[in-house]
């Protein structure tokens, strides 16, 4: 098994971004490892296979690993009044017979944007097609905790997923050790093989502050690995199902502006952010390529576009 680690999200090759929207809860391949909010079917990344939205596999820097993937995430939302904290672990194994595309403008590199404005679902979305495939129990450990999980299946799809108990954290900054015993995808064994990114957070605006959308729109926070780039993310849900979506590539520098010409191209409605981090590994598994991955996210909700 060969594995080869990658920080930052020019660096990511096969790179993913997952779980922007959604809970994640749920399986999907198509929304798993997808760095957008859902048009359409609803909130994107993990939802429920083909009633989920879009998300980044249109990109280079988006795409899907071909061969699955397996991610912690820890959570922080503003929602419903409160600050809810969330872990989840997910994994996937398949044979990618067509890849996913999102139909979104993504960034082309760090310090850069794209803003997609359409009606439902954006324009030339594709929903990927898998074989999916077993990989027996999947084991992942390590100081915060350790987790076995049994494949499930729902129709022809497979996938691996559970919530992590209220009050347990996972280690931030630290590796968690991933194995698994084997099935239709082969056995492997990757210690130390997913990375979790440093604690950060989002400072403005900060969870739970309204804000409003007109003109540049500057975002600031702190933490995180300061050698891998954040990913930023804002929607907009307007009357009649008409969305925007503007999504930004920044440097970990604590500090990047959305640009006022494409903000503005955003329609009139209620405002989402969303502030992550993926550290990854990808590891090689009989010529077999998934992606081992740490996601922190900050999601806060209160914004309005007028």
């Amino acid at each position: 098994m060969k594995t080869n680690t990658t920080r930052g999200a020019l660096a990511m090759g096969l790179g993913l971004m997952l779980c922007v929207q959604a809970s994640c809860e749920s399986s999907g391949t198509q929304n798993d490892e997808t760095g957008a909010d859902g048009g359409g079917g609803g909130a994107g990344a993990g939802g429920a296979g083909a009633t989920g939205g879009s998300g980044g596999g249109g990109s280079p820097v988006m795409a899907v690993a071909p061969d699955g993937h397996v991610f912690l995430r820890h959570s922080e939302q503003f929602e419903y009044g409160g600050i809810q904290s969330a872990g989840l672990a997910r994994a996937q194994f398949y044979q990618t017979i067509s890849p996913f595309e999102s139909g979104l403008d993504m960034p082309t590199g760090p310090e850069d944007c794209g803003v997609t404005v359409y009606t439902g679902s954006p324009p030339g979305m594709q929903l990927a097609d898998y074989a999916y495939e077993s990989a027996g129990t999947l084991s992942i450990a390590g100081a915060a905790g350790s987790w076995n999980l049994e494949p499930k299946q729902s129709g022809d799809e497979i996938y691996y997923s559970t919530e992590l108990a209220p009050g347990t954290e996972l280690q931030l900054g630290a590796a968690y050790d991933v194995s698994a015993t084997g099935g239709d995808f082969p056995a492997f064994d990757a210690p130390k093989g997913l990375p979790m990114p440093p604690e950060m957070q989002l400072t403005s605006p900060a969870l739970g502050d309204p804000f409003s959308l007109g003109g540049d729109f500057t975002v600031t926070w702190s933490g995180g690995d300061p050698a891998t780039e954040v990913w930023l993310f804002l929607l907009v849900d307007g009357p009649n199902e008409q969305r925007g979506q503007l999504i930004c590539l920044a440097d970990n520098d604590g500090s990047f502006t959305m640009p006022a010409e494409l903000v503005d191209q955003l329609p009139s409605g209620d405002a989402t952010f969303r502030l992550q981090q993926v550290v990854k590994h990808l590891v090689d598994i009989e010529q077999r390529t998934i992606s081992l991955t740490g996601i922190i996210s900050k999601k806060t909700t209160g914004g309005v576009k007028p």
